[in-house]
Formats: C-alpha cells, structure tokens, sequence
C-alpha cells in the first residue's frame, strides 16, 4: 500500500512532498532523473528504497557545511553496512581521501566509494552539468556513479566521518 501511504504524506504536507508516479515500471535510473527534474530547492538528498537514515541531524550539517563553504558542491558521510543474512552492521570508512585533486581519476581507478543514500548536493549542479533527459531516453540504469563524475569537474566533494545512513547489503540487490 505505499501508494496510498505517500498519498496520505502529501495530503499533509502538499508544499514539501512532490509524487512522480508511473504509468508502468520506467526502471531505476529513469524515474530517478524524472524525480530530480521535479526537485525545487537548492539542494537534493538522496536516499534509495532499501537504505535509511539513522542520524536525525544529517541533513541540517550537511547544508550548513555546504552553506559555509561555495566550493563544495558534495557532502556524503560514512555509513554502516547491514548484512541482512548474518544480522551484522559495521561502518564502511570507505571515502575519496582528503586533498584528492582529481576527483574523476580517483573514482574511475579505484571505484566509487560514495553511497548516494548518505549525499546532499547542490541542486544549480545538476541543472548546469547533468542532462537529466539523458537518463530517461537512454535509460541508464544507475545515477550514482555518473552523477558524481559529471559534477566532479566542477566542485569539491567532502566527507563527514560520522555514518549517518543504513546500507542494506543483501542477495539481489543492485550492487
């Protein structure tokens, strides 16, 4: 019934919650860009359908940091990693290191260790740097990875050791 849940939220709160539903399954990346197309504020969080936030402040640091600092485009912050099969959830430290100049470099030799459910980026990035239309018409399966090399030229990202997010790795998901 989430249909009808997230019809209940925006009923409440009609000014902060924006519904994209689809006529029929578009896939992932596509009705991620149709979703980022609607955002109307200055910056955009992310969180996927099988990870959840644990740390009820997260939001608010990452806008002041990125408020206080016009270079940086990116904040991502740590994150645990649940095991569903064994139970276990342990912190991931996995980031770009600090002072890392080319970011691009960097994650396309060493792999993208950002998780996109811990991310908050300025929203003036993607209109000016991300062809959303792209998504959608060549439906590119995952947003994360190009996302970040497409802005990547153009900011700095920075990462806050503290986790902030739930990471559910598990038999069939995505990655």
């Amino acid at each position: 019934n989430s249909r009808e849940l997230l019809n209940q939220y925006h009923e409440k709160y009609p000014d902060a919650i924006v519904l994209n539903f689809q006529e029929h399954n578009v896939g992932f990346g596509p009705n991620w860009a149709s979703t980022c197309k609607l955002a109307r504020g200055k910056y955009i969080a992310f969180l996927d359908d099988d990870d959840y936030w644990c740390d009820t402040h997260r939001l608010q640091e990452m806008v002041d940091y990125l408020e206080a600092h016009e270079e940086c485009g990116l904040v991502y912050t740590n994150r645990f990693v649940l095991d569903v099969e064994k139970g276990t959830m342990t912190p991931s430290n996995s980031c770009i290191p600090e002072g890392e100049t080319d970011v691009c470099t960097y994650m396309n030799s060493r792999g993208f260790p950002i998780l996109f459910s811990s991310t908050i980026l300025r929203k003036s990035l993607m209109d000016e740097h991300v062809n959303l239309d792209d998504y959608i018409r060549l439906e590119i399966p995952i947003q994360d990875w190009p996302t970040a090399m497409l802005i990547a030229p153009y900011c700095k990202f920075h990462y806050l050791e503290k986790p902030s997010v739930v990471y559910r790795s598990y038999k069939g998901s995505m990655s």
